[in-house]
């Protein structure tokens, strides 16, 4: 992409066309801006365009495209995003033209309001009033203080301080001080504000190597406001004011998402971490409505040329008219119209309810090549990712019990993404990484990498989506594991099975199931499939699910001493290995390696299994670092205690409490089955070092470390080796966080009730029953009456787990149908590979109720008890 050059102190100046003639530039970097311009718009001298000599390549600092600048420029135009970029930076909070009137000038609340009642008792002592009687406000002073603030970037900068937080900003004093400006009878001020705002975002005159003073423009509520469909013809949400709000938006979003290679990166980071949760969820909403904003340009773009509609000559506006209106400021419009932010969308809901059905193949799906090379939604994006990084840190306090001010992870979803064409995008990303691997191998290969794909901000993607990577590429190499297990068995000569097929025997399900893992390690990656010895089943996903939670409930038995229950969470977490005991025997490693196998199987072949272990599990899988608040979770009283220590700042502290560097807890003897008490340093020479005032800090970091580290390293490597032996070449796996992971593996855990209205309104009827059929109607109000642990035990004896799946209960296939034979003398009868149940034709609702809780709390496996 090519760049518009310019000198400030330019000779002789020719034609635009004279200059495109003499030159050697590509043609989009001067055709597209200037083809509508009349000839003496655009005076450049041609010795500068001339791109023979030297040159180096620089980056626009709004929307990051790259081009080549001859060698002596002092700035550039970019022909991407028209924003004029200094190739000259002086010291931080300095423009290039530091004017020297305005160095003691501050934009300050109290002032302004000054300004005002000012002007208000100015208006009250003149009688100017206008043909229809009414009396003139004017409101000019506010405006040339606005004006002269909002078009210096240093004004802004040693603005709105808070003497509290390093380089923060006093958000309360900055929201009030615009509230007051939308609160004047005059929305002139608040224009030339804004347009003034524009000026200095178009033009910074200098490296954009501090922040402040774009956050105090990010901060301006009509940056919010011009996303929404909301329209105030007279007040502050008109047209024109949208139109310069928008391109406010669009350049504090691209000079912000450019930060990360800036020196003031780290103080921005900072500054993230310590803004309210409102606030910071409000910046992630904005982000959020400017992405769905240009993903719906490019789904209208693509039905308005599917579907053309005809004229209408309703006086209703339409996009392109609120996009592009006729404003008096005309350098403030938009470089690119077609949708608007403000324009309305009657249509919307019905197009989306459509796109969301993925059985509907006549929707348009956004293809890679739409998005690509989009700079809006590439900065969009990145400034997201820097958000979703702050967000990380936000909930780390020290010491915290809770991690109080950190958003989870579907407050950064976008649902229009879940209309991408994801298998081109997760393909897309696959050879990417490849791509950047090849890059670290070998020597001087320079793959190109910089291709954009939402894989990689896998954080905007919705837990469904994923899901449906994952399913996409687990579905691939299932296929691919069949089609070389035929392949070899044709040129062996011998047959090799297709599936992964397990027998077992319920009474010795552990140790037939381990072993079957042993012997087939090879296989893990296909399609499997479970048969229980003596028991008339066939597996189509029921026999599976069965399988998983009978094995992990044995697994996870305390009989076998390599799990722990910790009775004030309820939470089960690794036994302990003392370093005397460090040399774990064979069986256990293998026990743990196979429990890891056990839970990458589970996810891969898309089953819920009803685990107790805490976030922390989940987050060591991620590899993210884990906090006192992980702990706390896993040992509440423990955590309360080591809180009370850390409060505790009297001078006795070391009397009262009488600490060395140890720990002491109790394990159980895998042989012996007895308790030990075992006593371990948390540091060399511990037993000798007393906890004082100075180091309790240091004594609470090493406690945590003990017990959710190091005494549990090694076991959980085993774990995690046999994971990673299941999902080692599956890339979706990394599309998850740790929050994302516990939902995916364990499903939504109902502690209340489950809402089964939801479900019922999912529900499919078959064999002569629909809604309305007096046995489903009795079947549901006994449903709705029972307590959530009968309602858990109908989802167990229906599904085959008592969870929901991940996605919510809506997305759970379930069907209703009717049994043939003896009306009240049959059991309601389950198939959990199809969760389906079949109802008699009972005669009346209490002997549906009484045959429905027996099938519900006898029942086991394929035959009763």
């Amino acid at each position: 992409m090519g760049f518009l050059f310019s000198r400030k102190n330019s000779r002789k100046k020719t034609a635009s066309s004279e200059a495109v003639t003499k030159t050697k530039v590509p043609e989009r970097a001067v055709s597209d801006p200037l083809a509508n311009k009349p000839k003496d718009a655009v005076k450049q001298k041609s010795d500068i365009l001339d791109l023979s000599g030297s040159s180096f390549i620089s980056k626009c600092l709004c929307c990051g495209t790259n081009g080549q600048i001859p060698t002596g420029l002092k700035k550039f135009k970019c022909s991407v995003c028209y924003t004029t970029n200094s190739l000259v930076s002086g010291p931080k909070g300095t423009s290039a033209n530091v004017s020297t009137k305005n160095k003691n000038v501050v934009c300050s609340l109290q002032y302004l309001q000054h300004i005002i009642q000012s002007c208000l008792k100015q208006e009250s002592k003149s009688n100017n009033v206008d043909p229809m009687g009414r009396t003139i406000s004017s409101f000019e002073p506010v405006s040339q203080y606005l004006t002269e603030c909002f078009h210096d970037a240093d004004i802004l900068e040693r603005s709105f301080y808070d003497l509290h937080i390093l380089e923060s900003i006093n958000l309360k004093e900055l929201h009030a001080f615009y509230d007051v400006i939308m609160k004047l009878p005059s929305r002139k001020p608040f224009y030339q504000m804004i347009c003034a705002c524009n000026d200095l975002l178009k033009k910074p005159k200098n490296r954009i190597e501090s922040f402040r003073w774009i956050f105090i423009i990010w901060e301006n509520p009509a940056c919010r406001s011009c996303l929404t469909l909301r329209d105030d013809e007279k007040g502050f949400e008109s047209p024109q004011i949208k139109a310069v709000a928008y391109e406010l938006t669009k350049r504090c979003i691209g000079y912000l998402s450019h930060m990360d290679g800036n020196r003031d990166f780290r103080s921005h980071t900072l500054y993230l971490k310590n803004l309210p949760t409102g606030t910071f969820f409000n910046h992630i909403e904005t982000l959020n409505l400017y992405l769905t904003y240009q993903l719906s340009k490019i789904l209208y773009s693509r039905k308005a040329r599917t579907h053309p509609t005809k004229p209408s000559n309703s006086k209703k506006k339409n996009r392109m008219s609120l996009i592009m209106p006729v404003v008096e400021y005309q350098e403030h419009l938009p470089d690119s119209p077609g949708v608007s932010p403000t324009s309305e969308r009657s249509d919307d809901s019905k197009y989306f309810e459509n796109a969301n059905n993925p059985k509907n193949k006549d929707v348009p799906r956004i293809k890679p090549y739409q998005y690509q090379g989009n700079w809006h939604i590439r900065t969009a994006c990145a400034l997201m990712s820097i958000y979703h990084a702050a967000n990380t840190v936000r909930g780390a306090k020290e010491y915290c019990c809770y991690p109080y001010n950190q958003l989870s992870i579907d407050k950064f979803y976008n649902t229009v993404l879940d209309f991408i064409d994801y298998k081109q995008d997760f393909d897309n990303w696959k050879g990417l990484k490849v791509k950047k691997y090849l890059n670290e191998i070998v020597p001087n290969l320079n793959v190109h990498v910089k291709k954009f794909s939402f894989c990689r901000n896998s954080f905007l993607l919705s837990l469904g989506v994923k899901i449906s990577i994952m399913e996409f590429e687990t579905r691939k190499i299932m296929e691919y594991q069949a089609e070389m297990a035929f392949l070899d068995s044709l040129d062996k000569g011998k047959v090799i099975a297709v599936y992964f097929k397990i027998k077992v025997r319920r009474n010795e399900i552990m140790n037939d199931s381990l072993r079957a893992l042993r012997q087939h390690q090879g296989d893990f990656l296909k399609s499997l499939r479970v048969e229980f010895v003596n028991e008339p089943g066939i597996d189509a996903g029921g026999l599976r699910k069965e399988w998983f939670m009978l094995l992990t409930r044995e697994m996870l038995s305390k009989q076998n001493g390599l799990f722990r229950y910790v009775e004030e969470s309820r939470y089960c977490w690794f036994e302990f290995q003392p370093d005397k005991l460090s040399k774990q025997s064979l069986a256990s490693q293998s026990f743990y390696f196979l429990f890891g196998v056990v839970v990458g199987l589970a996810i891969y072949n898309g089953v819920i299994l009803d685990l107790k272990f805490p976030r922390a599990l989940y987050r060591k899988m991620c590899s993210e670092k884990l906090t006192f608040a992980d702990y706390f979770e896993l040992f509440p009283q423990t955590g309360k205690n080591l809180k009370l220590m850390l409060n505790y700042s009297a001078e006795d502290f070391t009397d009262v409490f009488g600490l060395t560097f140890e720990t002491t807890y109790k394990t159980r003897n895998r042989k012996t089955k007895k308790l030990t008490t075992i006593t371990e340093e948390l540091c060399e020479n511990g037993s000798s070092l007393d906890v004082t005032l100075k180091n309790k800090s240091r004594y609470v970091d090493l406690w945590i470390d003990y017990y959710m580290n190091s005494s549990v390293d090694k076991q959980f490597d085993y774990f995690l080796e046999g994971f990673h032996q299941v999902f080692g070449g599956c890339n979706s796996i990394g599309l998850f966080n740790s929050e994302e992971l516990e939902r995916l593996l364990c499903g939504d855990i109902q502690e209340n009730k489950y809402d089964f209205d939801m479900l019922r309104s999912v529900t499919k009827y078959v064999n002569g029953y629909a809604d309305d059929s007096p046995v489903v109607q009795w079947f549901w109000d006994i449903l709705f009456q029972w307590d959530p642990k009968m309602q858990s035990k109908f989802l167990q004896f229906v599904t085959g787990s008592d969870r929901i799946p991940a996605t919510g209960i809506t997305t759970l296939p379930f069907k209703i149908s009717r049994l043939k034979g003896p009306t009240d003398s049959m059991l309601p009868i389950a198939h959990t590979c199809f969760n389906e149940v079949s109802l008699g034709n009972f005669t009346n609702r209490d002997v549906l109720g009484q045959k429905l809780f027996l099938a519900v709390t006898e029942s086991q496996g394929f035959e009763f008890r």
